[in-house]
This record gives structure tokens, C-alpha cells and sequence, in this order.
């Protein structure tokens, strides 16, 4: 029985010799993990990592480098602006604005001056400036229709602050009974300048065809604040006023003078009619000539849209 175990065990050994020098088989290792399973020889990979280039320099610095110095911005004078109220609307100081325009004679300013705007207040990415909302009551806001079949408003704008303000404007609506159509004027004052407790009329006509029956409306749109009227502005006062009304008190003739305490070249008068309920019912503005600022003397009609003149009362202002 030994001898036979012993045979087979030479037989095996051989076996195995003769197949280990066979050059045409390859032997699998296997390494076993600690689960006592065989697992995968793990392929090998090649990370590259990129070499930065000879000619570039890494500076390790907690120094802020200077932004470039942004330059002012050039403002072009409109129609009706005035050195304040563009001031206003930059947001910068009167101050700064006459220091930065030496050279701009800022009380004969003329369409199309060019004027530098101080550029530490302007608003990022040149956005436009926004001016800061205000609010003004409208009074007695009275719509009639006329007979051309157009229809005339009139309403009466107060300045209840403690400001002076010019260029006011207004945005009067018509529409019919259901609102299903509606017009809009936007309107601006006669006379520029509006002093702390003034009230300026303003007129607007809507021509025909027109609805009826209509409904009216009107809201403040704007103003800009005056820092300093004196550099653009005369004072002004309307003496030996007369006023003779017609027959019919559909128009009104008023004579007077005016009392200017420095020269000025351009004088303009509102007459403004009411009626017997205190309506605004007509508005006329009236520039004096040359002739007439050196003689200080006017003459001129003014006229109702419609009803009766009951009074008028004229209001005056002087530029340089």
C-alpha cells in the first residue's frame, strides 16, 4: 500500500515538471485579499500634470492695484435748464459744479453749453440719474368743453414747501364716461419759477374729436429745486395795475407797470382769469419787448376759454 502512494506521488510530480517547461502556457496569479476572495491586479494610471509655461510669473501680493481714474461726465445744456436744477439731478453741489466750470459764465448760460460733471457722484455703469420724486398738490383741476368742440383745462399748481422750484409739468388725462379711452397732454407752467407758497395755472387743450360725456384728470409729473434764484432771476413787482373788463366778461384788458431791481432782457407777465367760483377759466402769458422792459409799461387782453370773468390777477417774472 506505501509503495502504491509513493508512485502516485512520482507519477504527479513528473506530471507537473513536464507541464512547467511547456512555453506555450502562461500562469494566472491570484493574491488573495483579507475576505479570502481573489481580486483584480489594479491598472496603473498616468496623471500628467502640465508644466506652466517658461515666460509665466507668479507674484504673491496683498497690494490692491490702482483702478484707472474715471473722468467727468459732459452735460449739454437743454432748452429751460438751468445750473441748479442740473446740479439737482447729478446729485453733486452747486459749489462744486461752478468750481469744475470756471470758465462757463453760469448766469448767461445758452442751448448747448457744455458743462463737466464732477465724477465721484455719478451714478456706477453710467446709468441715468434719477431725480429724487417730490410731490406738489393740484387744485381745482376744471375741464370744459369749448365750441370748436375741443375741450380746455385748467388747474392751479401749489408749492406748499419751503423750496423754490421751476419747470413745472403736469400730465392731464381725458377719457370717455368708462374709461375704455383715454388722452393724455403732459403740460408745463407759463412762468418758470415757483416760490414757497406760489400757485402757477396751468392750461392744457385737448382738440376735437373729444368724448362726451368725458371724464378729467391730472397728476404733478415734476419739478426741479432753484438753490440760488438770484443768479438767474430779477426781482420783479407789478405796479398800478389796471384791469377793465368787457362788456360781455369774455376778455379783459390789463395795464400796469413793473419795478425791476436790476436790468433784465427778458420779462414775462401771466394774467390769469377766474370766475365768480374761483375757477380758472382762461390764461394768458405776455413777453414785453425791449421797448416796453425800458419803459416799464404793458398792455395786453387776456381771454376766457369759457363762463364770465369775474377778476384777473397777474404774476411777473424777470431773467437776466
Amino acid at each position: 500500500m506505501k509503495i502504491k502512494t509513493y508512485l502516485i506521488s512520482i507519477l504527479f510530480i513528473s506530471m507537473m515538471l513536464i507541464l512547467t517547461a511547456c512555453g506555450g502556457v502562461t500562469q494566472l496569479e491570484l493574491t488573495p485579499t483579507g475576505q479570502g476572495q481573489p481580486s483584480r491586479t489594479a491598472t496603473k494610471t498616468i496623471v500628467s500634470t502640465p508644466t506652466a509655461p517658461q515666460n509665466t510669473t507668479v507674484v504673491s501680493t496683498a497690494t490692491l492695484l490702482p483702478s484707472p481714474t474715471p473722468t467727468p461726465r459732459i452735460h449739454e445744456v437743454k432748452k429751460g435748464e438751468t445750473l441748479g436744477g442740473i446740479a439737482w439731478i447729478y446729485g453733486v453741489s452747486l459749489d462744486e459744479l461752478i468750481k469744475l466750470n470756471e470758465d462757463v459764465n453760469v448766469r448767461a448760460m445758452s442751448v448747448g453749453t457744455k458743462l463737466l460733471i464732477p465724477y465721484e457722484t455719478l451714478p456706477p455703469a453710467n446709468q441715468t440719474p434719477v431725480p429724487t420724486p417730490i410731490q406738489m398738490p393740484l387744485r381745482n383741476l376744471n375741464c370744459q368743453e369749448v365750441l370748436d368742440g375741443g375741450i380746455w383745462c385748467f388747474m392751479a399748481v401749489e408749492n406748499n414747501s419751503g423750496e423754490v422750484f421751476e419747470s413745472v409739468s403736469v400730465n392731464v388725462n381725458i377719457a370717455d364716461e368708462n374709461a375704455d379711452s383715454i388722452t393724455s397732454q403732459t403740460a408745463f407752467a407759463p412762468l418758470n419759477l415757483l416760490t414757497p407758497g406760489m400757485s402757477l395755472p396751468v392750461a392744457v387743450y385737448f382738440p376735437a374729436p373729444v368724448p362726451s360725456p368725458f371724464q378729467s384728470s391730472a397728476q404733478f409729473v415734476s419739478a426741479i429745486p432753484l438753490d440760488d434764484p438770484g443768479s438767474r432771476y430779477v426781482s420783479i413787482s407789478v405796479e398800478n395795475l389796471v384791469i377793465i373788463q368787457s362788456k360781455d366778461q369774455k376778455s379783459a384788458q390789463v395795464k400796469g407797470s413793473i419795478n425791476l431791481s436790476e436790468t433784465s432782457t427778458a420779462v414775462r407777465l401771466l394774467a390769469v382769469a377766474y370766475d365768480s367760483a374761483g375757477q380758472i377759466i382762461g390764461v394768458r402769458r405776455y413777453d414785453m419787448s425791449p421797448d416796453e422792459i425800458n419803459g416799464s409799461l404793458f398792455d395786453f387782453q387776456v381771454y376766457a376759454a369759457y363762463g364770465l370773468i369775474d377778476r384777473v390777477s397777474v404774476l411777473a417774472e424777470a431773467q437776466r
